[in-house]
């Protein structure tokens, strides 16, 4: 695993960082199984019937008409089979284009590349192929974009504290947080 590490830092900007975090999650979850959840996710409720027996659970991320897969909420048992590829898809990523421009490319497209092996469609729908279980996106709601109800399990802030801005704009960023994690804390919503 070390040896991967070294070779996601070959790349001095920050996708490689990022990139570099995609790899540990994947590997941890494919290594020992469990969730991965960003801390930017506030819960509304338990999540214990959607945990996986065997494979892979995440949610769809549907804004507008783009189509991924959440990369900041997902489980896996030990061993199952979508993470593996996912961990062998960042073993082999190039950061630099033949062009020299970098490959930007987030997890959550590269999630649907890989789920599509699966049998996965892009339908906001729940999904059941062998190893793979995906939920619609209204399940970890992005941003506020849709409504919660019954079956929310939680909202999804996208803080985005990966993405470089100028102070202003972190500056509000980091109110809005904390806005939202003291309304979370007193009201649950």
């Amino acid at each position: 695993f070390s040896s991967r590490r070294r070779h996601t830092r070959s790349s001095s900007d920050w996708s490689s960082d990022v990139c570099s975090s995609d790899l540990v999650r994947f590997y941890a979850v494919y290594k020992e199984g469990g969730i991965y959840m960003d801390s930017d996710i506030y819960l509304h409720r338990r999540f214990d019937e959607i945990l996986p027996e065997d494979g892979f659970a995440t949610f769809n991320e549907k804004d507008k008409e783009e189509f991924g897969l959440q990369a900041a909420f997902f489980m896996g048992t030990a061993g199952n089979a979508f993470c593996q590829k996912m961990f062998e898809y960042y073993q082999n990523r190039h950061f630099k284009n033949p062009d020299g421009s970098f490959n930007d490319t987030i997890s959550p497209y590269t999630m649907s590349a890989v789920a599509k092996s699966f049998g996965w469609q892009m339908k906001d729908e729940k999904q059941v192929m062998p190893g793979l279980t995906v939920y619609p996106t209204h399940f970890v709601a992005p941003n506020n974009h849709y409504p919660v109800d019954s079956e929310t399990i939680g909202v999804h802030r996208v803080a985005g504290s990966w993405r470089k801005r100028k102070l202003g704009r972190f500056l509000e960023i980091k109110v809005k947080h904390l806005w939202h994690v003291v309304k979370y804390a007193l009201f649950k919503k």
